[in-house]
């Protein structure tokens, strides 16, 4: 219960990741604008001030509501409003949670195309990861952070960015539709991703479904604290807002990107082989030369069967 006037409503948006971290669910007690607790209780008695937490919402409906009643009739602000909520949702965690607070997003907003309101949020999510520092443990020791960034910067060299988005993006159509895990697309994907963070999570949340038949988003995040680095804002941002809501989308995604990605890892693997030949040539040890050169023309080879 904070005041009714805008430093109130911002103590509540602070206060929310709190109590999610603290795993504690909380509730907003509105007070009129102008109103604080004490002026209320002293108008209204204790059976005013009872009925008042009483009548208390969730926080995340409470924002939502504020956000629709702040944004006005324009259509632009209308639009920034619901980005605004997209990193508020990404703590959110839990995807049934999510899905319902889209629905009141849309609902307040008086849209019916949750397609959009979601790509409105997702736009949200992505602006607030453009400007959080790139090391979101900036409050560690530096010779934290350093290791950190190194490790971060060796896994960016041995994977260049189309192939890191590729398998984001496989990775994200599994998550989004859990069931897949069990399929054939699941264990081809387990032996091509070739990031530590992605390779982190597909375990984690393989074995979730394993134990449990589904993927609890607030325990997978929680899970992997400390594991995943470069890919945690991703991974908050993939497990918030639903990219294949659509099941035969999300196949097609892993039918056509896994050859895809077998064929780049190939032929990175290949470059790679190439320098080895050289340099065994070099050092005079023709029978590693080779040896080396057979295993790359049947990885070239492979790679030509692919489905293109």
């Amino acid at each position: 219960m904070f005041d009714g006037d805008n430093a109130g409503m911002k103590a509540v948006h602070a206060a929310y990741p709190l109590l999610r971290a603290a795993e504690l669910t909380g509730r907003v007690a509105r007070l009129p604008p102008g109103e604080d607790p004490d002026t209320y209780l002293r108008k209204h008695g204790v059976p005013g001030l009872t009925r008042l937490v009483e009548d208390s919402i969730g926080i995340v409906e409470y924002v939502i509501d504020g956000s629709a009643a702040a944004a006005g009739p324009e259509a632009e602000s209308r639009a920034a409003a619901i980005q605004s909520l997209g990193p508020l949702l990404m703590t959110a965690g839990n995807p049934v949670e999510i899905e319902l607070y889209i629905q009141r997003i849309a609902r307040r907003f008086s849209l019916t195309d949750l397609g959009v309101v979601k790509e409105q949020l997702r736009r949200g999510v992505r602006g607030a990861r453009a400007t959080r520092p790139s090391n979101p443990g900036a409050e560690r020791s530096a010779s934290g952070n350093r290791a950190a960034e190194t490790k971060v910067a060796s896994r960016q060299e041995r994977v260049k960015l189309p192939e890191l988005a590729l398998q984001r993006d496989l990775l994200g159509a599994l998550l989004d539709k859990p069931e897949l895990f069990r399929s054939d697309y699941s264990q081809r994907l387990r032996d091509l991703l070739t990031v530590e963070d992605l390779q982190a999570i597909f375990s984690a949340a393989a074995a979730q479904i394993e134990e449990f038949g589904t993927i609890d988003a607030s325990r997978l995040v929680t899970q992997l604290q400390g594991q995943v680095i470069e890919a945690a804002a991703w991974l908050l941002e993939q497990l918030s807002v639903e990219t294949y809501p659509d099941q035969a989308r999300a196949e097609e995604v892993l039918r056509s990107g896994i050859p895809l990605l077998q064929k780049r890892n190939i032929e990175r693997e290949s470059v790679e082989l190439a320098e080895r030949i050289q340099q065994a040539r070099q050092h005079g040890d023709v029978d590693l030369a080779i040896a080396l050169t057979k295993q790359r023309d049947a990885m070239l080879q492979t790679v030509k069967g692919l489905k293109r």
